[in-house]
């Protein structure tokens, strides 16, 4: 076993660096299998109330050997003040012992809405090579606390903002408005069940404009697309990828408030756009967003324009009876002829096709061989690919 070469024991690795179980399994195999699956098992750790002070304890004794290897740390409350205060009162410590090799956080399922800044500063900032943040199921007193606390990371390139809740800014006090310097490193931003307005409004108040190259602004309501419109435009050519949807009853009126508010012309420098839930069957809809869809697509004049996705949710079972869409308009706005003369460099229709669960063969070849037929100018022309997704349970898919 120790002839085995360590390259290919690492390629096999790769497969297993999501199920800790496995590589566990692997380490007791051999020596040589315990110190190739050694930095992967700990590379990313979970910190809870339970666990805190055992891992803070091991983290201080001279003898440990695993700071060296995490990479990754998630902080795991329940949701209450107690435990809240209770984990970040053990993070200065554990970060003494790490924090100068962690470049992601996540801190779900806490709530800062007592904490002051001299709270959570102290421990957060024992973390300074921070690169991607994730902020999830958090309470907060008010949006600028929450700016407050992502600001703290001075070279933060993405940030994943998700389920958080604050008061109306309209309300804020004193006692509630905090400070706020936006990382101009910061690259990558992701919004999804939040305030979005709240948070590009922080963006549009700073000077100079935080520059976010790829925007994912998740599904769009019609009171978040006026801020969303301006930062986009005022960003112009800086922004490269975007991804959006719009799904609710009335998402037909979504996309038109969406279309009225942002003028993607102006991202000049845009290269690849994404619309999720284009069709989604865990939902009825009284409007389709296509018409809408389809004038914020014939705005687009980027050069540098390669790709367009759409994402379609199908249930494995009578999966054609949920694929009766616009197909025929889409077909014609994205033949390659037409393409051609607008977005010289496109390349790529995109239909990333999400399943519940792994779809069987025979299943997913009836859908490709449906949406093929019904997008023939696409398909001769060389432009349509698919991407298959499979989502492990409902609710993971309607959360997404």
């Amino acid at each position: 076993m120790t002839e085995f070469p360590v390259e290919i024991l690492d390629y096999i690795l790769v497969f297993l660096a999501e199920n800790s179980q496995d590589l566990a399994n692997l380490a007791l195999v051999s020596s040589l299998f315990l110190q190739c699956s050694r930095p992967r098992y700990f590379q990313s750790i979970i910190i809870t109330p339970g666990n805190v002070q055992q891992l803070a304890s091991l983290l201080k004794s001279p003898h440990q050997t695993i700071s060296g290897y995490i990479r990754s740390v998630i902080l795991e409350g329940r949701s209450d003040e107690q435990s809240s205060k209770a984990l970040l009162g053990q993070l200065r410590s554990i970060a003494a012992s790490i924090g100068d090799t962690v470049v992601s956080l996540s801190f779900l399922y806490l709530d800062f809405q007592t904490l002051q800044p001299d709270i959570y500063q102290p421990p957060l900032s024992g973390f300074p090579i921070i690169q991607s943040l994730e902020l999830g199921s958090i309470a907060f007193k008010s949006v600028s606390q929450m700016m407050n606390m992502l600001c703290i990371f001075r070279v933060l390139q993405t940030a994943s903002l998700n389920n958080l809740s604050w008061d109306d800014p309209s309300n804020d006090t004193v006692c509630t408005v905090f400070s706020y310097d936006v990382s101009p490193t910061l690259d990558m931003l992701y919004l999804e069940s939040c305030y979005k307005r709240d948070i590009i409004r922080c963006l549009l108040s700073q000077d100079p404009l935080p520059t976010i190259r790829e925007l994912d602004v998740g599904i769009v309501s019609p009171s978040d697309t006026e801020a969303i419109g301006e930062y986009i435009s005022r960003i112009g050519p800086h922004l490269s990828f975007l991804s959006l949807g719009f799904s609710s009853l009335d998402a037909g009126g979504d996309a038109e408030d969406f279309y009225c508010n942002s003028d993607l012309s102006l991202n000049t420098g845009l290269k690849s756009i994404h619309f999720d839930r284009l069709v989604y069957f865990a939902e009825y809809r009284l409007t389709n967003p296509w018409l809408w869809i389809s004038k914020i697509i014939s705005t687009l004049c980027s050069a540098m324009l390669t790709h367009v996705c759409f994402s379609v949710y199908i249930p494995l079972e009578d999966p054609l009876d949920y694929l009766d869409f616009c197909w025929p308009e889409m077909d014609q706005l994205f033949a390659k002829d037409i393409t051609t003369y607008r977005l010289p460099h496109f390349e790529c229709l995109q239909l990333r096709l999400c399943f519940p669960h792994i779809p069987e063969s025979d299943v997913l070849r009836l859908v490709i061989a449906s949406i093929k037929r019904n997008l023939p100018l696409c398909d001769q022309g060389g432009v349509l690919q698919f991407d298959v997704v499979h989502i492990h349970c409902m609710e993971e898919l309607c959360g997404k």
